[in-house]
């Protein structure tokens, strides 16, 4: 098995056990982690 065919495996039984609503709450999570770390910069 490749690493691509156990993602998305793996993926396939995430999406089973948690539904969609998983997914859009890691989402949010990721984004707003995303922009403390890194704060958008002010264009010139």
């Amino acid at each position: 098995m490749t690493v691509q065919e156990a993602g998305r495996k793996g993926g396939e039984k995430t999406a089973e056990t948690h539904g969609e609503e998983f997914y859009s709450e890691i989402g949010h999570k990721g984004r707003s982690e995303s922009s403390q770390v890194y704060p958008r910069r002010k264009r010139t």
